[in-house]
């Protein structure tokens, strides 16, 4: 429990924060890093006093299997835990926290719409300390209810089953949608069930169900009416149409726990044997499947319900608890999210806070465009840092180099506040001459640069092409571009541009590939001695600070004049492919650092080259 606020005593602090006796506070400089990062106010150095202990607590720590913890987009003092598949949650210490629980969407065994699963949502929940299993519901299948979710000893049942022709849907979290010719809708399981399912913890949470919609009442033709639409989290199914539309299925329930509005648990939409199916509710529902056109499936949710057709079945939306469409659609599988304030050590502006996908103690902050990233701790981390790639030239030129690409481990940022800017891929061209450079990407602290990654050479048709991160390709009359990051320390990758040629005059000439922060720019070379192929652009570098082996820095292709000869292709890592005759080149992929594409050209017209992709920061830090 927390230091009191008013009278700190040494007993307390060793019991809270740990240590040995006799009790130095001097021992306690480095709290904040011992108990992962959320200690604020207690000095690392200087004068310490009692005081700067008052009302201060242990952090708590959650940890647990098969969630992922994500910082909350609308306030990065909130992170929640997202459990898709069956795992746990372990906390050390009591939590006052949002939950989300919603069971899985109900399938359709024909005419009537799936139900939604049911929805349960607490907020400032009191989990105490310990470890709970956490059991996803599964979306229906085959004509059943969806699977229960359970979590904290509540349970959201799945949602009801669309019922077949001239039936009555199935209870559920939601009811499934009845058959045509009316006879009764799925009824719905709030109220009592989920009530006295909800356990000691989530009792003052508030459950979300609907009924589903009637068949329509008049008999068409031989094939009755309109399914109806499963209900919804948030909205009762709609009614079948004589005429045999399908109903459309009822929305889910708006809840914001991610930092987004979503809608959870939308029904399915009703099949029509005639016309039109019915669409799919907010919230991940289904599509109806209808002889004339399916309906659309329910969007604004963490997955979309599917589309359907006249052959194709609208499923619920995966961990959304969507109900499947009529005529046989799936549902949607359950979710369980946690959301809990968790003071977030890293902030600013410009930078999204990611979860590293191979380890949920890890975040990193992606910088796609200028920002600023602010520590209000010292961090130990892993950075990398791409330089803008080079534009490619235009007429048989040269591909584009690569921006250098920084990559280094372990690096420490202390608090504070940094500038980040994000070089911009070189300019293109049409005229017969050399692309724009990239532009060089940084950290900056206060006015000293701690980390620069330049930016790519140009791409060339006559002069010699540009150095840079990594240099830039040439035609035949130009010397390559070379890599100006030798005197950096080890962790920072670039190689040199390759070389044109020509062969049997300019419409036979070719140019040299971009360099890659893997490998140098292949050089253009002549096939039969007459044809000329152009040189590849090298390769990029593959790194994993994100949880995902990426590759960048890939140097742009080359090009050439004619369709008889072979543009060079895109190194590894956003590099453009270069073209033939007066075909634009590609341009680099953004924030990879990739060379745009040479171009060629075609009798007195040029090509178009690829520019440049833009630079990127990413900055890996563990929250533990």
């Amino acid at each position: 429990m927390p230091i009191s606020s008013t009278n700190v005593k040494f007993s307390d602090i060793k019991t809270e924060f740990e240590g040995t006796i006799p009790i130095k506070l001097s021992d306690y400089y480095n709290i904040s890093n011992k108990f992962g990062n959320y200690v604020i106010g207690i000095p690392s150095s200087s004068t310490i006093s009692l005081s700067n202990f008052k009302g201060k607590q242990k952090p708590i720590k959650i940890t647990g299997t098969n969630n992922t913890i994500n910082i909350v987009s609308d306030n990065t003092n909130y992170s929640y835990a997202l459990f898709t598949n069956n795992g746990t949650f372990t906390v050390s210490q009591n939590l006052i926290a949002d939950v989300l629980i919603v069971g899985g969407g109900g399938s359709a065994r024909g005419y009537g719409g799936a139900g939604g699963g049911g929805v349960l949502y607490g907020t400032s929940i009191s989990i105490p300390a310990g470890s709970y299993n956490i059991v996803i519901g599964a979306g229906g299948t085959g004509g059943n209810n969806g699977g229960d979710t359970t979590a904290f000893g509540a349970t959201c049942y799945g949602g009801g089953y669309g019922a077949d022709f001239i039936a009555r849907g199935n209870n559920g979290g939601s009811g499934g949608g009845a058959g045509g010719t009316g006879n009764g809708s799925g009824d719905n399981v709030v109220g009592g069930v989920l009530q006295a399912s909800k356990g000691s913890i989530l009792a003052s949470a508030t459950s979300y169900g609907n009924n589903g919609g009637l068949g329509g009442n008049t008999w068409y033709a031989v094939y009755g009416s309109g399914g109806g639409g499963g209900g919804g989290a948030g909205g009762a199914g709609s009614r079948g149409a004589e005429g045999d539309y399908g109903g459309n299925g009822g929305n889910g329930v708006l809840i914001n726990i991610t930092g987004s509005n979503y809608y959870w648990a939308g029904g399915g939409g009703g099949f029509s044997s005639q016309t039109y199916g019915g669409n799919g509710g907010l919230g991940g529902g289904g599509g109806g499947r209808g002889v004339s056109a399916g309906g659309s499936g329910g969007t604004n949710s963490l997955n979309s319900g599917g589309n359907a057709s006249t052959s194709v079945n609208g499923n619920g939306g995966a961990n959304t608890g969507g109900g499947g469409g009529g005529g046989g659609g799936s549902g949607g599988s359950g979710v369980v999210i946690v959301r809990f304030s968790f003071p977030n050590f890293v902030s600013g502006v410009g930078n999204y806070i990611k979860t590293a996908s191979d380890n949920s103690n890890y975040r990193y902050a992606f910088f796609a465009n200028n920002g600023t990233i602010v520590l209000n701790k010292n961090i130990t981390c892993d950075i990398l840092i791409v330089g803008g790639g080079g534009g490619g030239g235009s007429r048989h030129a040269g591909g584009g180099g690569a921006g250098a690409v920084i990559y280094l481990t372990n690096q420490t940022l202390n608090l504070g506040t940094y500038n980040i800017n994000i070089g911009a891929g070189g300019a293109s061209t049409s005229s017969a001459g050399q692309g724009g450079t990239g532009g060089d990407t940084s950290i900056i602290s206060g006015s000293t640069t701690l980390y620069l990654a330049k930016g790519g050479g140009f791409g060339s048709y006559s002069s010699s092409a540009g150095d840079g991160g990594s240099g830039g390709g040439a035609n035949f009359s130009g010397n390559a571009g070379n890599a100006v990051n030798t005197n950096i320390p080890s962790g920072v990758y670039g190689n040199n541009g390759g070389f044109g040629t020509g062969g049997g005059g300019e419409n036979f000439w070719g140019g040299g590939g971009g360099g890659g922060a893997g490998g140098a720019g292949g050089n253009c070379y002549l096939s039969y001695g007459y044809y000329a192929v152009a040189g590849n652009g090298g390769n990029g570098r593959q790194i994993n600070i994100t949880g995902v082996n990426i590759y960048y820095g890939g140097g742009g292709g080359g090009g050439c004049a004619s369709s008889a000869q072979s543009a060079g292709s895109g190194g590894l890592g956003g590099g453009g492919a270069g073209s033939f005759g007066a075909n634009t080149a590609t341009s680099g992929t953004a924030n990879t650092g990739g060379g745009g594409g040479g171009a060629g050209f075609y009798d007195v017209y040029n090509g178009t080259s690829g520019t440049g992709g833009s630079g990127v920061v990413i900055i890996r830090y563990s929250i533990t």
